[in-house]
C-alpha cells in the first residue's frame, strides 16, 4: 500500500469523529446542502451513497423520502454515521462497510448512485466510477462532488475573497484545495 493510501485510511478510520464535526458546518455544509437539493432523489428512490463519511448527504436524501444505503470503507466512520442518524431519527437509511472499487450490490440496483469527495481520494478513480455505473439502473443517475484538478490555493483564496467568506470558511476551502493538490484532484 502506498504511503498516501495508508495516510488516507488512517485519517478516515481514526479521525472519523473529528472529520464528522469538521463537515458539520462552514462552506462544506452549504455546498453539501446545494448538492442534496440538486440530486434527483424522489420519494421511493433507491439511492447508494458511496464513501458516505459521516452520512450527512445520506440523511438529507432519506429525509426527502429516498431509501438510502450508505457505505464507507471506514468501519469507524460507518459506526459514527449510523449513531448520528439514529440520534436524529432519520428513517429509510441503512449503513454498511464497502469499498468504492468493489461494491457488494447487483447490477442496476439503484436509481441514484453518488459519491461526495470520494473519487479523487481513490488510487484508481475509474474503478470506483465504473462500479458506481454498474450498480445504477438504466436511465438512473450517477453524481459526484469532487475537487477538480484546477482547484488550487490561490483560486480558493480569490473565490473566498469574492464571496466575502470569513477566515474559517476560507481556511476550509484552502485545505480542500491542498487536499486536491496532494491527491491530484479529479478530472474528466
Amino acid at each position: 500500500m502506498r504511503l498516501r493510501e495508508w495516510l488516507t485510511r488512517l485519517f478516515f478510520e481514526w479521525g472519523a469523529p473529528l472529520y464528522a464535526r469538521k463537515l458539520a458546518w462552514g462552506p462544506e455544509s452549504a455546498l453539501r446542502d446545494e448538492f442534496v437539493a440538486f440530486l434527483p432523489a424522489a420519494d421511493g428512490f433507491h439511492v447508494l451513497d458511496v464513501g458516505c463519511g459521516p452520512g450527512y448527504v445520506a440523511r438529507g436524501l432519506a429525509d426527502r423520502g429516498a431509501h438510502v444505503i450508505a457505505v464507507d470503507r471506514s468501519r469507524r466512520m460507518v459506526r459514527w454515521a449510523a449513531r448520528s442518524a439514529q440520534r436524529t431519527g432519520t428513517n429509510g437509511l441503512c449503513f454498511g462497510v464497502a469499498q468504492a472499487e468493489r461494491l457488494p450490490f447487483p447490477d442496476r440496483t439503484f436509481h441514484l448512485t453518488l459519491a461526495t469527495t470520494v473519487l479523487y481520494l481513490l488510487p484508481d478513480p475509474r474503478a470506483g466510477l465504473s462500479e458506481m455505473l454498474r450498480v445504477t439502473r438504466t436511465g438512473g443517475w450517477v453524481a459526484t462532488l469532487d475537487p477538480a484538478v484546477t482547484m488550487n490555493v490561490p483560486s480558493m483564496r480569490a473565490y473566498a475573497a469574492r464571496l466575502g467568506l470569513n477566515p474559517t470558511e476560507t481556511r476550509q476551502l484552502v485545505q480542500w484545495a491542498r487536499a486536491a493538490h496532494w491527491y491530484g484532484g479529479f478530472s474528466e
